[in-house]
């Protein structure tokens, strides 16, 4: 009998709640029915769990899991790839044709494999740069890789008799056939790659934001083509097993092994939206898809089971904590947009904007909801190319393509939709395009210790109520996640901050600490560019004030030189623009 108090016992009970409904239930499906297929078939037949059958269920799940690997990279970026099946038929169809002409298996599995992964490049170089949806197009190379199989394949099959290939198939390392082993060796790297390079993280970040992703510098784009080449590559791998196992190029494609591995990735708790991934949970989610689902062919394939600080990658050459080099005594402009333009088909968001800012100082940019504000800010920091105008930094004309190099230039941001990963943990945000890497040469993992140690130090800055840097933000208030940005934004040490409505969502002490940060950032020599629609936060923080109104900079005032009611009048048009922006 329990000797605790009422009290104490409802708390645990509480705790308990609040346990089960934060625990990752999609990504437990996979492992909790495959055990319960086990337990169900092991009641109804005792040679169910027998050695020889389980080695025999591994041998014929090898295939499916390679492609489940594939398929997860891919629904990880919410996209989906249908054309892995007759990617990797024309794969084996071209393995096969080329043993043929050669009598070399080795050249043959190398040129079955770059097949495959020449299909998987032109999806993703579609449905990235064509901006076509990724269902259409890899359902077109679904019927157009088919095609090509059996017209090169004239309809037959293509015997390919070697030993290496009977090996492949028949032999292994104790009860393991190489084929598992080798199943066995892709899921070990697939999760490797997925949660601990560079790479996974920016493939999740993509799939969780494709938005915010590229608002913090996330190649957004080359991500996605190198996910559907990744599935590409890894059904020519899947090919190679195939050809071995049947001892021929089967030029007929089976849609079996498509809609398997789709299944086992949304069984192993893969989010079909993007952003949350595992590899272990597919990888068990095939053998459950093997179990209840029909055999794709006579040997029935589908399913395996799983078994110092870093260096900066992200800015090479400069710390956490260093301030970019600039003069004191400089009067230049640290930066300078002129005659900014920007169009979005025929809505006009921007009409001949400037805006200037001097060295340490906080210049405020201000205007009613639509004068342009954000989109100015997204010009100078490289989300969207200005149609006409110029930038400078430094004194030194620049055109950002993307917010990487604006990073690099010294300028960041803290973006009115806060460019926060939801999937992502604090500490994924606020290190994103930024990760700490350790390792030999090319080969090389995140310092994820490292990065959540810092995080710690820079959210401690504001005093924000985090649980913990590895809270995913998604379970993060609207404040909390407002003062993560400014913590990303701040902590960097840029020369240039942009901070676009910082304090919307904070609370009066929040707030103050911003402020505060905002004072400190000034006294190290950064310049802060200001966006607020709280006209006495304006005058208490800044040093010069710009004003837009419908698209236009219409004037600039000292910020010891105006008084509310002029910035109000400015703003609504109760004032009239300064003559030279008339």
């Amino acid at each position: 009998m329990s000797t605790a108090s009422p009290a104490t016992q409802e708390l645990e009970a509480v705790g308990w709640t609040r346990r089960l409904a934060s625990a990752p239930w999609p990504e437990l499906a996979a492992p909790i029915g495959l055990v319960v297929l086990v337990v169900a078939f092991g009641l109804l037949d005792s040679t169910f769990v027998s050695v020889g059958n389980i080695e025999a269920m591994l041998q014929a799940s090898s295939i499916l899991v390679v492609l489940a690997v594939g398929q997860t990279f891919v629904v990880a970026t919410a996209g989906i790839d249908l054309s892995m099946a007759s990617v990797m038929t024309l794969g084996a169809v071209v393995l096969g044709l080329t043993f043929q002409a050669t009598d070399n298996i080795a050249l043959a599995m190398v040129a079955g494999v770059l097949a495959a992964m020449a299909v998987g490049a032109v999806n993703g170089t579609i449905i990235a740069k064509g901006g076509i949806t990724d269902f259409i197009v890899t359902l077109g190379t679904l019927s157009a890789a088919s095609g090509l199989a059996l017209i090169l394949a004239d309809g037959r099959p293509i015997n390919v008799l070697d030993r290496f290939m009977l090996k492949l198939a028949s032999g292994g390392i104790g009860p393991f056939s190489w084929s598992v082993i080798v199943a066995a060796v892709v899921a070990v790297l697939a999760h490797v790659a997925l949660f601990n390079s560079r790479f996974g993280l920016h493939v999740l970040a993509t799939g969780g934001s494709v938005e915010s992703a590229r608002a913090v510098g996330v190649r957004t784009a080359r991500v996605k083509i190198a996910v559907y080449t990744l599935s590409g590559l890894l059904a020519g791998v899947a090919a190679i097993l195939l050809v071995a196992r049947v001892g021929a190029a089967e030029p007929a494609s089976n849609t079996s092994f498509l809609l398997n591995s789709v299944a086992a990735v949304v069984l192993g708790g893969v989010s079909l939206f993007g952003g949350r991934a595992t590899i272990t949970g597919p990888v068990m989610g095939c053998a459950a898809v093997d179990r209840t689902g029909q055999r794709p062919d006579p040997a029935g394939p589908v399913a395996v089971l799983p078994t110092t600080r870093g260096r900066h990658r992200g800015r090479p050459g400069r710390s956490v904590n260093e301030v970019p080099e600039m003069s004191t005594l400089t009067t230049s402009p640290v930066l300078t947009a002129s005659h900014v333009s920007k169009s979005f088909g025929s809505v006009q968001a921007l009409k001949d904007a400037s805006l200037v800012m001097q060295p340490g100082e906080v210049t405020a940019l201000i205007g009613d909801n639509g004068a342009g504000k954000s989109t100015l800010v997204r010009c100078i920091c490289g989300i969207h190319p200005p149609d006409s105008g110029a930038v400078e930094v430094q004194g030194k004309p620049v055109r950002f393509s993307n917010p990487e190099q604006a990073q690099a230039a010294g300028i960041e941001t803290v973006h009115q939709n806060l460019a926060l990963v939801e999937d992502l943990t604090v500490w994924q945000n606020l290190f994103l395009t930024r990760e700490q890497t350790r390792g030999f040469g090319p080969i090389r993992i995140m310092n994820r210790r490292a990065m959540a140690q810092r995080a710690t130090e820079m959210v401690s800055t504001l005093a924000i109520n985090v649980p913990s840097v590895k809270s995913r933000v998604r379970r993060l208030s609207g404040g909390q996640r407002q003062a993560v940005a400014i913590a990303r934004a701040a902590g960097w040490g840029s020369s240039i901050v942009i901070m676009d409505e910082p304090t919307a969502a904070l609370g009066v002490q929040e707030t103050a600490k911003v402020e505060e940060l905002i004072h400190d950032l000034r006294d190290r020599g950064i310049s802060i560019l200001l966006i607020s629609h709280n006209f006495d936060q304006v005058l208490r923080l800044a040093d010069a004030v710009t004003v837009m109104r419908a698209g236009r900079t219409v004037a600039t005032r000292r910020g010891s030189a105006t008084s509310g009611d002029e910035l109000v009048g400015l703003v609504t048009g109760a004032i009239a623009p300064d003559s030279e922006y008339q």
